[in-house]
């Protein structure tokens, strides 16, 4: 059994379970997984249905086991993580006359590892993000990276390695016109846009959300709408700045699920710092 069959099994697991919260979300990376825009559409379909009809589980359950089923029938070529996609090797930063000093800070990261990095206030952690991300220049020590594609431009490192600061920059205009906006400038099938943009709103939970203006929208969600934006752009690695601050614990707790569940894609996976 390999790894995309083993996640449509866990899916249905939750449906079998009656457990519509977490099935659904799985169900959606199954369809993620695919790129087959017929499953995308009959996805966005489901979830529109869902929202519209809360009290049918039954119904959900039934139609959600079908696509899960015609989804397992799929075959994905699952994307390889065995070598590194970043090394940090003895990385130092010094800020005017030794008066802070971050590290020697050594890590490996993998495509769908996610790393928690931990630490007081003032101890270097968005420092050393910045670093990672190549926003900031290191004192001295090795960075490497090894993404898929091996000659890339400063434009396309942009679009590969992602920092995603704790307080995100105000969104103007349409909520969903910035994320087709994303798809359309990163090369995407004009005809495939739509649809691409309706799967990752469901994804991260904003399908009730997407008609909002960005001042309507809690802390929480914003960072979600940052999330999908940063997402539809299929980086490789991602650095996120506190993205928990001022959630309450279960939130937390569904933000983390989330991100594991969506870094572990198939064919797609993503190394993960927060």
């Amino acid at each position: 059994m390999d790894k995309h069959q083993i996640r449509v099994k866990e899916a249905l697991h939750f449906f079998n379970d009656k457990d519509l919260f977490l099935g659904f979300r799985k169900l959606l990376d199954c369809a993620m997984d695919t790129q087959n825009m017929a499953i995308y559409k009959e996805a966005v379909e489901l979830t529109d249905w869902k929202e519209k009809n809360p009290e049918d589980k039954d119904r959900l359950i039934h139609q959600s086991i079908a696509l899960l089923e015609k989804i397992g029938q799929i075959e994905i070529k699952e994307y390889p993580v065995d070598s590194y996609i970043l090394k940090a090797t003895e990385i130092t930063k010094r800020y005017g006359n030794k008066q802070f000093t971050l590290g020697p800070v050594s890590l490996t990261l993998k495509k769908g590892e996610v790393f928690g990095l931990v630490g007081e206030n003032g101890n270097g952690k968005t420092t050393l993000l910045r670093i990672l991300a190549k926003e900031l220049a290191h004192t001295s020590g090795n960075l490497n990276y090894a993404f898929s594609k091996t000659n890339y431009s400063d434009y396309e490192l942009r679009t590969k390695l992602v920092y995603i600061p704790q307080r995100t920059e105000k969104w103007y205009g349409s909520l969903m016109d910035n994320l087709r906006f994303v798809l359309s400038n990163y090369g995407e099938k004009p005809e495939e846009i739509e649809l691409r943009v309706l799967m990752m709103v469901a994804r991260l939970g904003l399908w009730n959300y997407k008609h909002l203006k960005w001042n309507e929208l809690s802390s929480g969600y914003k960072m979600r709408f940052e999330l999908a934006r940063t997402l539809l752009r299929k980086p490789e690695i991602l650095l996120l700045d506190e993205p928990l601050a001022n959630l309450d614990i279960l939130a937390q707790q569904i933000i983390l699920e989330d991100l594991k569940s969506i870094a572990n894609s198939v064919n797609n996976p993503i190394a993960l710092i927060l």
